[in-house]
């Protein structure tokens, strides 16, 4: 029940992962994408209800993540992602970056 929260897209049939599931996956991917250390500066997309929910605290929280390993990182709602998927971007050249 911490994991997974009724699916809005189904009527609540079926789960998906919770908004603070996706947040932890989210500091994890940064984690990993700083220590790729190819992109200084990025931007990850996620869906205007995650961008909400992240928006209560884990976003200065992220934020912060990047600027102790001198990493910059901006946010951006996409409503054509599903809820419980994130992209990441490179700032520098706009490419995708695959984690």
């Amino acid at each position: 029940q911490t994991l997974f929260t009724h699916c809005p897209y189904c009527s609540g049939k079926g789960l998906i992962k919770t908004y603070e599931s996706i947040s932890i996956e989210i500091e994890r991917s940064i984690k990993h994408l700083i220590n790729l250390n190819e992109d200084d500066e990025f931007e990850i997309k996620v869906h205007p209800l995650l961008n909400a929910y992240l928006s209560k605290g884990d976003k200065v929280f992220l934020t912060n993540l990047a600027k102790k390993s001198k990493n910059q990182i901006q946010f951006r709602s996409d409503d054509e992602l599903h809820v419980n998927t994130f992209e990441f971007y490179s700032l520098n050249d706009g490419k995708k970056i695959e984690i």
